[in-house]
């Protein structure tokens, strides 16, 4: 089929020019799979992670601040990578060339929109985050009174712009794939880039014209610190995508449908992927309010895992003396120590 992106998010004008020699001829078996594994890691540790986050958000009121919309939307662009992005990519690059068939190319073409969907997303909320700090920091008193339906349209816009720009992926690598690709790295890569730093630039010339008046305020204080941790995000996502684009670009500007390394294929995407599991790391680490919430839920977890052992473990030590489990749980609170078990006994006895 012409046209089709490759497995490396890379559009070519022919399948066969790329293919003909064999993508992956270069990677034998044990390559292959030692990035399969560190990829399904990623894959497991970004979908736990990021679910985390969510169910954070979702459980604590306090947690549900006008730029925690913003992260948690972001989160699950996160998500949305650990679910379909890898696994996707894991089907692809295991389909020998010689197996290849009609579902290949519907697969690859709804991976790819799932691809430009979580990227495109992910930028869009990182400048929707620095457009939040800006505001933060340069017109405080303005930003107080910004309201979570505001936020929420923004979410929106950006959603719908993302899935616009990855729905005519389709069309567009059909039609004319360096066109629609080469618009999208300039459009949705580069210039959403140039924004971010530019308000980052002011907010950052803000605060150091202001530093006297930001450690006298508490509240000052927590917004240079969130600018600051956005700051880090947006480091983290640049480290991360830039190989990505920037091979596209190259390769589009230069018109080279010359098959690449695959090892070096595998590094660019694991460490695209990787991004969607730093984020989650940098809230926990940063922000104290994601800290405790992680600590609550993690802690919580492993209490409600105790007490259904010890459940299970007093209905068979119980039966041994003819008591039912229900009887000890109606005489006593699930024990803590062994002095507490013992009692417990001796009153169901």
């Amino acid at each position: 089929m012409k046209n089709q992106p490759t497995p490396a998010g890379l559009s070519r004008n022919s399948t066969d020019d790329a293919t003909s020699e064999g993508y992956y001829k270069s990677v034998t078996v044990g390559p292959l799979v030692v990035w399969s594994l560190l990829l399904s890691f990623i894959a497991l540790t970004i979908i736990l992670s990021n679910t985390l986050v969510i169910f954070s958000f979702i459980k604590y009121a306090k947690l549900r601040t006008r730029t925690n919309c913003l992260i948690i939307s972001l989160a699950v662009a996160d998500l949305l990578v650990g679910l379909v992005s890898v696994p996707g990519w894991l089907i692809l690059i295991h389909k020998e060339e010689n197996q290849r068939s009609t579902w290949y190319s519907v697969l690859m073409e709804i991976w790819y929109v799932f691809e430009i969907l979580s990227g495109v997303g992910s930028i869009f909320h990182l400048m929707a985050l620095s457009w939040d700090r800006l505001c933060a920091i340069v017109w405080p008193l303005k930003h107080r009174s910004y309201t979570k339906t505001k936020y929420l349209v923004i979410i929106f816009v950006a959603w719908s712009v993302a899935t616009l720009v990855s729905g005519l992926s389709v069309t567009g690598n059909r039609n004319s794939p360096q066109a629609y690709n080469m618009t999208v790295i300039c459009l949705c890569f580069f210039l959403p880039l140039v924004l971010i730093f530019l308000a980052q630039g002011i907010t950052l010339v803000t605060i150091k014209r202001n530093i006297a008046k930001f450690h006298h305020s508490s509240s000052l204080k927590r917004d240079v610190r969130a600018t600051k941790t956005i700051l880090i995000m947006i480091g983290l996502f640049l480290i991360a995508w830039l190989p990505f684009f920037s091979l596209g670009l190259v390769r589009f500007i230069q018109d080279d449908h010359s098959v690449l390394p695959a090892n070096a294929i595998f590094a660019v995407k694991m460490l695209q992927y990787s991004n969607s599991l730093f984020n989650p790391i940098l809230y926990g680490q940063k922000f104290p309010e994601f800290r405790k919430a992680y600590i609550m839920i993690l802690c919580s977890a492993k209490s409600d895992g105790d007490s259904a052992r010890f459940a299970i473990s007093s209905s068979v030590n119980t039966n041994n003396f003819g008591t039912s489990s229900s009887t000890i749980r109606g005489l006593c609170p699930p024990p803590q120590n062994l002095s507490q078990i013992i009692t417990c006994l001796d009153k169901a006895a």
